[in-house]
């Protein structure tokens, strides 16, 4: 009676991490689709940027799924360890030459999907942005990202920066007309985050929120 007690329990953990898996890919898969549509308003006369733009949100989303498979729940994903390999992939799919050097500082954070998920997609847009961007036309010999998350209490802060030119003087992420800083300011009101961004020997993002 004990060990059927046991199985009966194991299987209902089992059916349950099914259910929440199936409801985060059904999620995952809606705000991929948005995405898409986002980018053929915005650049319905360029699509092959389309079609790189969105490799880059899939390689994201993909990534993320392969490491919620390898853990026994949703809830021991590891910062550092997600984000060296995302940034990885994405150099590749947006034709960095490796020249610019990615520094990570993530003290063996752990976390959990749903807040991955939406914290992923912010970097993957400032990484976007720092390769396709920040580096043209101007000359640097040693080329940087650094990306640091940090937990304290209950609120995690993300710092995001590059070593690039920066960011137009007049520039205001609020109004932003392009598509990748409005899906950044739609993350963070889905976080219900703060942020600020600003240069300083290149563009500098830190993004607060409660979790």
């Amino acid at each position: 009676m004990e060990k059927q007690e046991k199985l009966k329990h194991h299987n209902m953990e089992l059916e349950m991490l099914i259910r929440e898996s199936n409801h985060r890919i059904k999620n995952n898969l809606n705000l991929l689709l948005r995405f898409i549509s986002l980018e053929k308003r915005f650049n319905k006369n360029n699509p092959e940027k389309i079609i790189e733009n969105t490799v880059g949100r899939i390689e994201s989303f993909s990534l993320l799924h392969e490491k919620i498979y390898n853990v026994d729940n949703f809830k021991d994903i590891n910062v550092e360890e997600y984000l060296n390999s995302l940034i990885s992939g994405l150099y590749s799919i947006f034709g960095d030459d490796g020249s610019i050097n990615y520094n990570s500082n993530n003290n063996e954070l752990i976390l959990n999907s749903e807040i991955l998920v939406p914290l992923s997609l912010i970097i993957t847009e400032l990484v976007i942005n720092s390769i396709k961007y920040g580096y043209v036309d101007y000359e640097l010999d040693n080329k940087a990202i650094n990306v640091s998350v940090d937990k304290f209490d209950n609120k995690l802060i993300l710092h995001y920066s590059d070593n690039g030119k920066g960011l137009p003087k007049d520039f205001n992420p609020h109004k932003s007309i392009g598509l990748g800083w409005r899906i950044i300011n739609s993350l963070i009101s889905q976080l219900e985050g703060e942020y600020e961004v600003f240069n300083d020997d290149g563009m500098h993002f830190k993004l607060t929120f409660n979790i």
